[in-house]
Parts: structure tokens; C-alpha cells; sequence
């Protein structure tokens, strides 16, 4: 009796908790609460006579920030662009040629500083959203300043050529096109939120330094030459510089980069008996009747007791070997 009573609770307790352990859980309410953008977010202030406007948002404050910074200028790439053409056709059809088909790229490299946060407000746990400006006259005058000292760096580098020979004074003026041309987009930048930054006066520096560049690159010219046995190398490293765009001169004269090539020839034995025909081809380069640079190529081919086969192999392969190679490699000399 008491058995079975103990057995009937052990029952209804087991019978019990398994009731409850399959009732479904209570309901939890689907709604997340937001809090709602503030109307500055929603409805930013427009760019006016002395600052520039712009919001951003992201999970935290600094990225928020980088995000605004990158919108102010995005917008002024936009701005800038819809007028570009027809500002530029007039002042400078280089500057217009240089960037026109990527304005809103090379605008957007370019960084504020000098910026303030007006707000700043977390919305939820991973978005925070902010509104920031930047004084104009103060941004165009940290471009300006910029600009007139990359100006100044280029104009040095310039003067330190006049005694150069033609080949340096063409690496030079490379690297200073590159470096003036880089300069567009602050230039647009700075009229286009200054009014009174002379556009038109940099815009004609910039053009005076791509036709100086131009200038040297004309009068580069090469003149190759060597002994009876470099015939056929000297025939396939004019063909490599002719081919790289360089000009060629018949002669001598007194601006011409000069390439004295000579080749030394010999035979070796291999193993079994195996000849090879080695060709030391010594390239030196001159200008002004200075040693500018030079290269020495060691050529080897197989020698079935015809040298003048293994000589025309070896000028083969020199010129397939040329097809995957720079100057540097081939001649001994730096050629931008």
C-alpha cells in the first residue's frame, strides 16, 4: 500500500515537470526601439560663402568623421567636375587633357585638416553619426601653400640642370611632369572654394614645365657604334631603343648619349666535348665626353665549329632576352 502510494506522487511529480518543461516560452515582443537621426543628420546645412558641410556616420566617432571628410570632398569633385571642361578649355587644354577622365579621383586623395566637429550623436550601440565644416579661405590657403612649395621644389630641381647632360636632364624632367601634373587637382580644388585663387598663373606653370619636358625629350637621342664583331648586337640594341621610343642619331653630335659597344669572343669546352662559344659584349655609355654608365652582357652559345652560327644565335637571343628587360638591365643605363 504505501508502496504504491510513494510510486503514484513519483508519478504525478515526473508528470508534472514534464508539463512544464514542454510549455512553450512566453512571447517576446519583435519591436526595437530606434533613435530616430536628429534633423541636422537628416537635413545637413548646404555649403555657404565661408564654410563648407558635410555628415557621415559609422560605428564610432573617428570613423564617423573620416567618413564626413571624405563626403565634403566628394562633393566638391562633383562640383568641380560639372564645370571643368568649360572653365579649362580656355586657360589650358594640357591641365584639361591630364585630368578630365579622372577629376573626381584625383580630387578625392586630397585631405582636409583644418576641420571642426559641430555634433556628434550615437543613434544605437554600433552607429554614431556626426556633422562637421571647414573654414574655405583657411583650406585654400593650406593648398596654396602646398602647391607653392612643390612649385619651388620643382623650380630648385630645374636650375640644378644647366650644366646636365641630355639623358639626366630627361630623368629629371620625367619625375618633375609627374610631380607638377599631381598638383591639378589642388589646384582645381583651391579656385573652386577660393574665388580669389589665381588658377590661371599655376595652370601656366604647370603647362610650362610638361613643355620643357617635352623640349629635353626631343633632343635625346642615341648613337650606337662598336667593332666588326658587335655588328649584330649593336643592329639589335638599336632596334630594343628604337623600339622603347628613343631617337637614333647617324653620328656623333655634341647632345647625343653615345653607346661604344666592343665583343670579345672565345671558345670553351664543356663536358663531352661539348664547345660553347662565350661573347663578352661591352657596352660604355657617354655624354659629353663623360662615362655616364655601361654593361657588360656575357652571351653563350653552342659552338658546332662555326663561330658565325653561334654568333647569330647569340644576337637572337640577346634581342628575345631585351623583350623582358629594362634599360638598366641591357645598356647600364637609367631611362625613365
Amino acid at each position: 500500500m504505501y508502496k504504491t502510494f510513494i510510486y503514484l506522487v513519483i508519478t504525478n511529480l515526473l508528470l508534472v515537470i514534464a508539463g512544464g518543461c514542454g510549455k512553450p516560452p512566453a512571447p517576446v515582443s519583435s519591436k526595437v526601439f530606434l533613435k530616430p537621426y536628429p534633423s541636422w543628420y537628416n537635413n545637413p546645412k548646404s555649403n555657404d560663402a565661408i564654410f563648407m558641410y558635410a555628415t557621415g556616420n559609422a560605428e564610432t566617432k573617428d570613423e564617423a568623421v573620416r567618413n564626413a571628410l571624405s563626403n565634403m570632398i566628394g562633393t566638391l569633385g562633383i562640383s568641380i567636375e560639372s564645370s571643368f571642361e568649360s572653365k579649362l578649355q580656355v586657360k589650358s587644354s594640357y591641365a584639361t587633357r591630364e585630368v578630365e577622365s579622372n577629376i573626381k579621383t584625383s580630387i578625392s586623395k586630397i585631405r582636409i585638416n583644418n576641420y571642426e566637429v559641430l555634433f556628434v550623436e550615437k543613434i544605437r550601440y554600433n552607429e554614431t553619426v556626426v556633422m562637421i565644416r571647414s573654414n574655405k579661405a583657411n583650406f585654400a590657403k593650406g593648398l596654396k601653400s602646398f602647391i607653392d612649395k612643390e612649385l619651388n621644389d620643382i623650380q630648385r630641381n630645374e636650375a640644378s640642370l644647366n650644366s646636365a647632360n641630355n639623358l639626366k636632364s630627361y630623368n629629371t624632367y620625367f619625375d618633375l611632369d609627374i610631380k607638377a601634373k599631381a598638383l591639378l587637382p589642388s589646384i582645381l580644388v583651391a579656385s573652386a572654394v577660393d574665388k580669389s585663387f589665381k588658377e590661371g598663373l599655376y595652370l601656366e606653370k604647370i603647362s610650362k614645365i610638361k613643355e620643357n619636358f617635352l623640349s629635353i625629350k626631343s633632343t635625346l637621342i642615341f648613337y650606337v657604334y662598336g667593332d666588326k664583331n658587335s655588328k649584330q648586337f649593336i643592329t639589335k640594341i638599336k632596334n630594343f631603343l628604337s623600339e622603347k621610343g628613343l631617337a637614333l642619331s647617324a653620328s656623333k653630335t655634341k647632345k647625343s648619349i653615345n653607346l661604344s659597344i666592343n665583343t670579345d669572343t672565345r671558345i670553351t669546352t664543356a663536358g663531352y666535348n661539348i664547345k660553347i662559344g662565350i661573347f663578352s659584349v661591352d657596352i660604355k655609355a657617354f655624354a659629353k665626353n663623360k662615362s655616364i654608365g655601361g654593361k657588360v652582357l656575357i652571351l653563350k652559345e653552342r659552338y658546332t665549329n662555326s663561330m658565325q652560327t653561334a654568333y647569330k644565335n647569340a644576337a637572337i637571343h640577346l634581342e628575345e632576352e631585351m623583350k623582358n628587360k629594362n634599360f638598366k638591365e641591357i645598356i647600364g643605363l637609367e631611362i625613365r
